[in-house]
């Protein structure tokens, strides 16, 4: 991942290369080949020069680029249009996907989300303990909302007793949790398009205003990832989330991961993951294979 900032006045490709032009110096420029770039996060205030045919060769490259807001806070995603060969039939094979099929799915997404809470704890905690005992409960289509059951006790035990997970508020902890996730949710929804799969049509997640349901389904197991990250270090989360901050929860995209057999970034365990949940949801797999930090 990049990270364009403040310090760069203007973005361009030159022989397939991302091109960061410095804002003070013209030997300040930093390159990086496009295709090594999972996504590109823009997060400046101070205006910068960016041409369409950049974000066409971004597109090309199958690099995600994130807009963030005035509260550099990503709020939207450029994504390729068709990310694998056989797109339609991908595409027709995941409408046609049954209802069970979709619901054990989810079960499974579910009990993984719960198992990764409880690695976040130690291993000898009641509440890791009792994770461990709830993951094994979730029914098909978690229709017991186990989920909903495991979040009311897995953040107490967490962040602490008086820590209250509060969606969009910007600060603190909160603030911080919100940022990781997004970034989560913008790799994973590149790696959906990256084998052909549409990220409005999810499993579990639905609306008809939301265009990344799919994305919302699959980027549960990997909250946890970010979780931990925060609760390792809670005071450097606390006020406005600073660029050192920022920086420490994208340096999750370099972290070495597991995903079947599969060992690398998360970048490319993620793409893995997207590739078995797809043959998953098509009838061509008998698991979904998720990512999982290969060192705790």
């Amino acid at each position: 991942m990049v990270h364009i900032g403040d310090a760069t006045q203007k973005l361009s490709v030159h022989h397939q290369q991302l091109v960061a032009r410095g804002r003070e110096f013209s030997d300040s420029d930093n390159t990086a080949p496009l295709e090594d770039i999972a996504l590109l996060v823009l997060s400046t205030l101070n205006g910068l020069e960016l041409d369409l045919y950049t974000l066409q060769r971004a597109a090309a490259h199958r690099t995600g680029v994130v807009v963030c807001d005035e509260g550099f806070m990503p709020t939207g995603i450029l994504l390729p249009l068709f990310g694998a060969w056989n797109h339609t039939e991908v595409l027709h094979g995941q409408i046609e996907a049954s209802r069970p099929t979709k619901k054990r799915a989810w079960q499974r997404v579910v009990q993984e989300k719960i198992r990764q809470q409880a690695q976040s704890l130690p291993p000898d905690h009641r509440v890791a303990k009792r994770l461990i005992e709830l993951a094994g409960q979730v029914r098909s289509g978690d229709a017991g909302n186990t989920e909903a059951i495991v979040a009311r006790i897995y953040w107490p035990a967490l962040m602490g007793p008086n820590f209250r997970r509060m969606p969009r508020t910007r600060l603190g902890p909160n603030g911080a949790l919100d940022y990781g996730y997004a970034i989560m949710r913008s790799l994973v929804a590149r790696c959906l398009v990256g084998v052909g799969l549409h990220p409005a049509l999810g499993i579990f997640h639905h609306g008809r205003s939301n265009p990344f349901c799919l994305v919302d389904d699959l980027v549960e197991p990997l909250r946890p990832v970010v979780d931990r990250v925060v609760a390792a270090e809670p005071e450097r989360f606390m006020g406005d989330l600073d660029p050192e901050g920022k920086e420490v929860l994208r340096q999750l995209l370099n972290q070495e991961f597991t995903c079947g057999d599969h060992q690398g970034l998360l970048t490319t365990a993620c793409s893995r993951y997207a590739e078995s949940f797809r043959n998953y949801l098509l009838g061509d797999g008998e698991e979904i294979k998720f990512p999982r930090a290969a060192h705790r």
